[in-house]
């Protein structure tokens, strides 16, 4: 399935996580391509659900890209964002997790995220 980031925001009632990648310019044709999901390490996660959020950063000043809400029915949300709105700035992404409610084994995969050159 390729390369998979695993994230598990904190273990309370609307518990988050959040990561900053470094600088890296954007080129004529970029998209931000993956697959959003569970990991289910014990084999079910029932109710749980999850709020993934793309965001980017130039220099102090924070955009959203994209928010998704995803729930564990064993299946991955497909996302492909045109970045070419950016074109030759450097920019940091921001990804966040978050539990939609109570925290229900909700093992947050990114799965084969990154940047496609056309």
């Amino acid at each position: 399935s390729g390369k998979v980031l695993l994230t598990i925001p904190k273990r309370s009632d609307d518990g988050f996580i959040r990561g900053t990648y470094p600088d890296y310019v954007v080129q004529s044709g970029d998209r931000l391509k993956g697959r959003l999901g569970f990991a289910i390490p014990s084999g079910s996660c029932s109710s749980g659900k999850l709020r993934f959020e793309i965001q980017y950063k130039i220099g102090d000043k924070t955009s959203d890209l994209g928010e998704w809400n995803v729930t564990c029915d064993g299946k991955f949300t497909a996302i492909d964002i045109d970045l070419s709105s950016l074109k030759g700035q450097t920019v940091k992404f921001v990804l966040t997790v978050r539990s939609d409610g109570a925290f229900i084994e909700n093992y947050a995969i990114w799965n084969s995220l990154g940047v496609q050159h056309p």
